[in-house]
């Protein structure tokens, strides 16, 4: 079989900057924005699982994450062709959809790759029937999972253009361009899905990251403390 590369060509701009909550909205401040290219691959990575991790509920849904998040990267949506329109704001409940989706499409992967891993369906049927979701046999809860990942994959990317670039004389590759931040999040990881790279779920916070090691735990070395400092605390309580 011919393998394809594929090759991901950002907009050329996007725009970034301080931001504020009004009403239900996160706003953009225009007249402090900053435009920047998001084209390298590991930019476009991080920011598709910081995305991922505000759909993450634990602690509640706070838009200050959505702040910073512009601050980092910008709307999801509006970028430098709206810029002095006045119109550079946009739904946080789109955002928590948006995020929510993410977050699963990874999770999902977790438990897929789990799966493979072990040679075993057990990961992807504790997760659907921690979601009320049963099926008869184990191949049934494999096709399902992958399926949705797929799903979920095709709706986010589904504005995504397609071309071809000139790499040299007589030497042509194919090439996408995601319109927003947001189909640049699920081209990247589905990139990545194809590949089978290994995510993982912290088990300190519960978002999901990608190992510089087989042996990374913790999605950072502050979550990794964070952990420890609880161990030692429900051990003191007990032998206290």
């Amino acid at each position: 079989m011919v393998e394809v590369a594929i090759t991901l060509v950002q907009h050329p701009e996007w725009a970034r900057g301080p931001a504020f909550v009004k009403g239900d909205e996160v706003v953009l401040d225009e007249s402090r924005a900053e435009r920047y290219w998001l084209h390298e691959p590991e930019q476009v990575e991080r920011m598709a699982f910081d995305l991922a991790a505000i759909g993450l509920y634990r602690s509640g849904r706070d838009p200050q994450q959505a702040v910073a998040f512009v601050r980092r990267y910008g709307l999801l949506w509006h970028g430098t062709n709206a810029q002095g329109s006045g119109e550079c704001r946009e739904s946080l409940d789109n955002w928590w959809h948006e995020a929510g989706k993410l977050y699963t499409l990874l999770l999902t992967s977790v438990r897929l790759g789990e799966a493979m891993r072990e040679g075993s369906a057990t990961p992807v049927r504790r997760h659907f029937e921690e979601l009320g979701i049963r099926f008869e046999t184990d191949e049934a809860y494999m096709m399902a999972a992958t399926t949705a990942a797929a799903n979920l994959i095709n709706q986010g990317m589904q504005d995504t253009k397609w071309g071809m670039e000139v790499i040299a004389p007589g030497e042509l590759r194919l090439t996408y361009y995601p319109p927003n931040l947001v189909s640049a999040a699920y081209a990247n990881l589905g990139a990545l899905i194809s590949k089978r790279v290994e995510f993982k779920e912290c088990p300190g916070c519960g978002r999901v990251f990608l190992p510089v090691s087989g042996r990374q735990k913790y999605h950072d070395r502050q979550c990794a403390t964070r952990a420890r400092q609880r161990r030692w605390k429900r051990d003191a309580s007990a032998n206290g």
